[in-house]
């Protein structure tokens, strides 16, 4: 039970972190730095799927069912994100989408290891 809870607010605290840190101004940046951009997109991304399925995992949820909703909810909010930022001076991106994408997958896969390992505790 505290498991779930803690879950829930890092998922909500993850999502703010990367609603502000994606809309904020930032200066034009190196083209060798691009990487590193989608890089940041891939580790968030795989934070917040992983929280996400940590946090709302249940009895009705699970399996390829919970896959497909953590999945699409979060490419989802990349999305919006993404669509957002062309109402600030940043620039949206399909490649940062697709990070956001691999990242959740990514992030899926990671909490399904840690309910492995928590189950057998």
């Amino acid at each position: 039970m505290l498991f779930n809870k803690i879950s829930k607010i890092m998922f909500i605290l993850i999502a703010l972190t990367i609603l502000i840190l994606s809309l904020i101004p930032v200066p034009p940046q190196p083209e060798f730095l691009k990487l590193s951009d989608k890089l940041n997109h891939l580790i968030a991304y795989c934070l917040l799927s992983c929280c996400f399925i940590l946090a709302f995992k249940s009895n009705k949820t699970h399996g390829v069912r919970l896959f497909l909703i953590t999945m699409s909810c979060c490419t989802l909010y990349g999305c919006i994100i993404e669509f957002l930022q062309s109402f600030t001076n940043r620039t949206p991106e399909f490649w940062d989408i697709m990070a956001d994408f691999i990242g959740s997958i990514i992030g899926i896969f990671v909490a399904g290891i840690i309910l492995c390992i928590k189950k057998k505790l």
